[in-house]
This record gives structure tokens, C-alpha cells and sequence, in this order.
């Protein structure tokens, strides 16, 4: 089926203009036109099931994470690695993750910076109320 060059005539479901290209010699969108129906009904089915997957696998797993130490955090990826390679994760969930995970884990390293960078300050001032004026 070849695409025409003007805009659908049907209107959308919240009733805008449809903004697809009618097909060619017709008035309508693939999505709109009735030659379509059965093929359309089939990929919604297969768009819900798809959906309603995800949805389950969100819902039947309660994972607990440990999100505060460093080795928890390569768990986390290992995991998150696992389940995208075994396609059980979407990649751009799994990409989000990381990039969460990044952040995290940069923040655990400055606040243990700042953890050691007051031992260090206290133990000067210790070193210094000691010293021989």
C-alpha cells in the first residue's frame, strides 16, 4: 500500500484531526480505514497482550534492592544485565536503571569522601590542640 499525499479525513477518539497520511486512492489512514479492520484488531490484541506482560512481570515480581553500597549496586546491574540479555527487561528500562544506577553510585562515593574528609579534618584539629605552642 503506497501513501498518498493529503491527511486522513477521520478524526481522532478525543475528536482532533487524524494527523496520519491517507492511503493511496483513499480517504484514510491505515489505522481508520475498514479494509483494515481484522489486521488492526489483530495487532491491538497482540499490543495488549504485549502490555499486559510487562504489566504482570512489574506485578509478580517484588524485587528488593539494596541501593547502599557499592557492591550492592553491581548486583543491581548484574541483575538488571540478566534480565535484559534473558529479554525479560525492556532495554530502555534496563538503560534507565544504569543510568540511575550512575548517579547512585556517585553519590555513595562523595559521601563517603566527605565521611573520611571529616575523620581527617577532626583528627588535625586534635593533632593541633596537642602541639606544643
Amino acid at each position: 500500500m503506497s501513501v498518498a499525499s493529503k491527511k486522513c479525513i477521520s478524526r481522532k477518539r478525543n475528536g482532533q484531526p487524524c494527523t496520519n497520511w491517507a492511503l493511496h486512492e483513499k480517504n484514510q489512514c491505515w489505522v481508520h480505514s475498514d479494509d483494515n479492520d481484522e489486521e488492526r484488531r489483530r495487532a491491538c490484541r497482540k499490543g495488549a497482550q504485549v502490555a499486559n506482560a510487562v504489566r504482570g512481570a512489574r506485578l509478580s515480581k517484588e524485587i528488593t534492592i539494596d541501593l547502599n553500597s557499592i557492591a550492592a549496586l553491581v548486583k543491581t546491574v548484574e541483575f538488571v544485565l540478566r534480565e535484559t540479555i534473558a529479554e525479560r527487561l525492556d532495554p530502555k528500562i534496563a538503560t534507565v536503571t544504569a543510568a540511575l544506577v550512575r548517579v547512585q553510585a556517585s553519590l555513595l562515593l562523595d559521601h563517603d569522601l566527605e565521611r573520611r574528609l571529616e575523620k581527617l579534618e577532626t583528627a588535625m584539629e586534635k593533632d593541633e590542640a596537642h602541639a606544643p605552642a
